[in-house]
């Protein structure tokens, strides 16, 4: 028989019970695990995705592979229930590149986090292994044209009726590509996972447990996912069961997933375990619910399964998404972007501020903790630089350097643990410290830091006893800040307010602290003359100061204040290394 009558017969065969499958409409164990994996993945994928707070390669290459993963699990649903012919060969067709691209996205995942872990010292052969994810991408999308548009991987002209009323296709002669694709980028990825973790196991990070659970996690997610790879094309391949490649394929894939999004969070240094149990136990209640309203009023199927899982998943998943959107059409720019900090502030408690990587360690010693003012004797004068006065003699800038952190991840890879030189300043914790004492005045903002997670933060919250959360971290971070501020302040009272020892104090107190802006200044100026309140010495100390303010020039007030919060962020760095600090005044 030829293979088009064969198709037909197909066709034919299923036309007597199409609809007797329709009305029974039973889940089958198989299309109730791949609904299970869409639904786990999409959500990852969505979550993964809305939890990045800015553009990062390995969170990205993550959330896509995830995604890809949904498409995977939701086709393959509706091909093991649909009794229609045409829809099952369209979705196979359509929906066949989702058999490829994520195993790439797997193995540009692993090999992203690799170089995490390596920092800025890539390994020798990090040229053949970018060769191998570039390979892998257009060896996926090649095998996903094949599949999609050819009978060579899946042959569409041999499906076979089953006796659930539902169809089976048949391999082509060139489907062992896809087992060796699938066993390659398998072992190319849990490589360098291993690699990873013979990298973190020799170097003291101060977050090296926690990043090598999460290995430990990926490595055996990995490997379950690699067995149950293989099962499924043998099994097609050799027509055998592939109920044991799924279930292996569906847990590999829950620890992936789980680990993927994890780790990608925790290098952005987030720790999301509380976030990601509230919100996974919110969306399913949710699916839950709606899908026991619609059962209870009507008969489910499949397709309207799909729809109601993703349809919860995004609209509550990017719930304050669309909230944003609405703004736009009832309230002003100053309305929209504090009910948008407002949100994020919510979210963003879920999680821990974490150094994984441990670039800002120090130990603080217990006595250095007491909350009391240095002596006016440690207090020294600002040299000809123009430096301010702070607790210890500020080194020249020559001794500032800003090239990146000599990191645990610099060392070479041994089977001990290696004693890693104390990091130098980089300019991303200047960058930080602006942004920081930018954000003084928004809870919301500080509360998002990266300076949360440093040690002077943490042995301030011990000492104090306080529960360990974003809200005490940020507080007490003000609290650190604010005093760094203040040893701004000269020594020399005899000097005028207005003066060059006084521009760096200046320049961050009042903008930062009493929140009066260098364009604020003139009518904060002209509302204090109004008051005549010109005897008050205090008051006309703040004229004196605001008049100052109203005329610096532009150029040369953003350039003192940058000067200004490099210098508290030098003191901060190196108080943070050595733990002298100055804590409560």
């Amino acid at each position: 028989m030829q293979p088009q009558a064969l198709a037909e017969l197909a066709k034919s065969v299923h036309t007597s019970n199409e609809q007797t499958a329709k009305e029974e409409d039973v889940f089958s164990p198989m299309v109730i695990v791949l609904l299970l994996g869409f639904a786990s993945f999409a959500w990852l994928a969505i979550y993964l995705a809305l939890r990045m707070m800015q553009p990062n390669p390995l969170i990205i290459s993550g959330a896509v592979g995830l995604g890809g993963l949904a498409i995977f699990f939701g086709a393959d649903a509706i091909k093991h229930a649909t009794t229609s012919y045409d829809l099952y060969v369209a979705v196979h067709r359509w929906t066949f590149w989702s058999a490829f691209v994520p195993i790439a996205l797997w193995l540009h995942f692993c090999s992203l986090l690799y170089r995490q872990v390596r920092e800025a010292r890539p390994p020798p052969w990090d040229g053949a292994l970018r060769a191998l994810v570039v390979a892998a991408y257009g060896l996926a999308l090649l095998l996903s044209g094949l599949g999609g548009a050819t009978d060579q991987l899946v042959d569409y002209q041999t499906i076979t009726a089953q006796p659930d009323a539902t169809f089976r296709i048949a391999a082509g002669p060139w489907y062992p590509m896809t087992i060796a694709f699938n066993t390659l980028l398998s072992i190319g990825g849990l490589f360098c996972l291993l690699q990873a973790r013979r990298c973190v196991s020799a170097n003291n990070w101060s977050g090296r447990k926690t990043l090598l659970l999460q290995l430990h996690l990926l490595i055996g997610g990995g490997l379950l996912f690699w067995a149950g790879s293989l099962w499924l094309p043998l099994g097609f391949w050799l027509n055998i069961s592939r109920i044991p490649g799924i279930l292996l394929v569906y847990a590999g894939l829950l620890v992936l997933g789980y680990a993927v999004a994890h780790t990608g969070l925790l290098f952005a240094g987030q720790n999301t375990q509380r976030d990601f149990g509230y919100s996974l136990t919110a969306i399913l209640f949710l699916i839950l619910l709606y899908l026991g309203v619609i059962a209870a009023v009507g008969q489910l199927n499949v397709l309207g399964t799909l729809s109601i899982i993703l349809l919860v998943i995004a609209t509550h998943s990017a719930f304050d998404l669309g909230r944003n959107i609405l703004d736009r059409l009832f309230f002003t720019a100053e309305e929209q972007q504090a009910r948008r900090e407002a949100r994020d502030y919510a979210s963003v408690l879920g999680t821990q501020p974490v150094d994984l990587r441990g670039l800002t360690r120090a130990e603080v010693a217990p006595q250095l903790l007491d909350c009391a003012p240095l002596p006016a004797a440690e207090q020294v004068e600002a040299s000809t630089a123009g430096l301010p006065p702070r607790a210890t003699p500020l080194p020249s800038s020559s001794m500032a350097p800003t090239d990146p952190p000599t990191a645990a991840a610099d060392l070479p890879c041994s089977d001990t643990p290696a004693a890693e030189p104390a990091p130098a300043l980089t300019k991303e914790f200047k960058q930080s410290v602006r942004r920081a004492i930018t954000d003084l005045k928004s809870p919301p903002q500080l509360a998002q830091s990266p300076l949360l997670a440093l040690p002077l933060v943490t042995a301030r919250l011990a000492h104090e006893q306080r529960p360990d959360h974003r809200l005490n971290r940020a507080a007490i971070l003000r609290e650190l800040l604010l005093s760094y501020i203040e040893a701004l302040r000269p020594t020399d009272q005899a000097a005028p307010p207005a003066s060059d020892a006084w521009r760096f104090y200046n320049v961050l107190y009042y903008p930062y602290v009493r929140e009066i802006s260098r364009k604020a200044a003139l009518s904060e100026l002209r509302r204090l003359e109004a008051t005549g309140a010109n005897s008050d010495p205090h008051v006309a100390e703040l004229r004196t100061v605001l008049d100052w303010l109203a005329n610096v020039e532009e150029a040369t007030f953003y350039k003192w204040q940058r000067r200004a919060s490099d210098i508290i962020a030098i003191s901060l760095w190196e108080d943070n290394q050595t733990g002298v600090t100055k804590m409560c005044r």
